[in-house]
């Protein structure tokens, strides 16, 4: 794996782990070899590991009473000495302290860059970090779900890694030595197919990964004064869009996402769809069509609606229709009446794509025979999987998985 620079290693780190704001208690919190001693500056900090000690933090004129956990290397979460200051939650008070720890010689940290070290020192794996990254942003129960399973992807594709490394080594022995070693085509063959079936077990899941990750986009469509938006109130459960006697009331989207069943569902209510509008409801209804295009499933209301999400999942609906039975059809229409490819399902477009790119790499070997070729499919489904399990991500693949940290993580 691709390291970051001996200056990075070295420099002891800092940042608040806690959101921005004014709260009861804000964590600050160090990483690196000078941690206890830069901490000590500003307190009189304990030497025994993982005990929580009373301290006075002492900044210029600034005092406050807090918690100091000294956790010393390598137990810690990012594998180096670790020193966390529980304090008071005044955002001035834990910027004050910030500053006053790199006045003595920490650094402030980027974006990820705790996690990046657990990373880079063996406490966690790639798989690990993108889920604990998905957890934190997670909108739903199934977001969470999934971002919680992730050691079965870990696990199989790092059994399939070093697999293909074996693979490879044997393929360049032939080419290297065509008279003394030979390739047995009918093992790999077999092998490259288990490959295969293991990665669409992930892959076969993609939709449902996408609904997860992305949420179910529904469209409320209909003609003027049918019903949507009081639909979409009763399914939101609140007042959200105006409801009047009037037709072309809504003349702009009005969108809410809100959870069904455990997944995360983005409704939109839209303008009625009619002939003869005037120039601000035309407005509208352009919108309306580009939704009606871009939804996953839609609630019609007419056939006009209907003409416009013909190639799509749909439901038809009134204004009795039962909110309960609307809100099981959705799951149903899109996800599954059970959906049992959830447990591998993939919370991350990213390595959706490596494993895709992986498949059509060994499907690829499994065409060809000319052994320079077949190597250098394999060589393609190594790389593949290699920026999942995280073995040989770059710094490229690394900096765009940390971008998505906050500060203090």
């Amino acid at each position: 794996m691709t390291s970051m620079s001996n200056s990075d290693k070295t420099d002891t780190i800092v940042a608040i782990a806690t959101p921005r704001g004014n709260a009861g208690v804000g964590i600050i919190r160090l990483s690196g070899p000078k941690s206890l001693h830069i901490a000590s500056e500003i307190a009189n900090i304990r030497k025994e590991p993982r005990v929580a000690n009373f301290v006075i933090i002492n900044v210029g004129q600034i005092r406050d009473k807090a918690i100091a956990i000294y956790f010393k290397s390598p137990q810690s979460f990012t594998g180096e000495d670790i020193v966390e200051l529980q304090c008071h939650g005044g955002a001035l008070l834990l910027d004050k302290i910030v500053d006053a720890l790199i006045k003595h010689g920490a650094r402030l940290a980027k974006p990820g860059e705790f996690t990046r070290r657990a990373l880079l020192n063996g406490k966690l794996s790639l798989t690990d970090a993108e889920s604990l990254i998905d957890t934190i942003h997670a909108e739903s129960d199934a977001e969470l779900t999934v971002a919680g399973n992730s050691s079965e992807l870990h696990v199989k594709t790092k059994s399939i890694e070093q697999e293909l490394t074996g693979i490879s080594a044997q393929i360049e022995a032939c080419l290297d030595h065509p008279d003394e070693v030979t390739l047995d085509t009918i093992l790999l063959k077999k092998q490259l197919n288990a490959f295969l079936k293991t990665l669409s077990l992930f892959t076969d899941a993609a939709q449902t990964s996408h609904y997860i990750y992305n949420g179910i986009n529904v469209a409320i469509l209909g003609e003027p004064n049918v019903g949507k938006s009081s639909l979409f109130n009763q399914l939101l459960g609140h007042d959200r869009s105006i409801v009047t006697e009037i037709a072309g009331t809504t003349t702009d989207l009005v969108s809410e996402t809100m959870q069904v069943g455990g997944y995360k569902v983005r409704l939109t209510d839209t303008a009625g769809i009619r002939d003869g509008a005037g120039k601000i409801e035309k407005l509208g209804i352009e919108k309306s069509l580009r939704v009606a295009c871009d939804c996953d499933i839609a609630l019609v209301f007419d056939d006009t609606a209907l003409k416009l999400v013909k190639d799509k999942p749909y439901i038809c609906v009134t204004r009795n229709s039962s909110i309960d039975t609307l809100k099981k059809q959705i799951i149903e229409k899109t996800i599954g009446i059970l959906p049992k490819l959830q447990s591998r399902a993939v919370a991350n477009t990213r390595q959706i794509n490596e494993l895709v790119c992986a498949k059509i790499a060994i499907e690829s070997a499994l065409k060809n025979t000319a052994a320079d070729l077949l190597a250098s499919d394999i060589q393609t489904a190594l790389y593949h999987i290699s920026n999942i399990t995280g073995t040989n991500a770059s710094e490229a693949v690394l900096d765009e998985i940390f971008s998505r940290f906050c500060l203090g993580k």
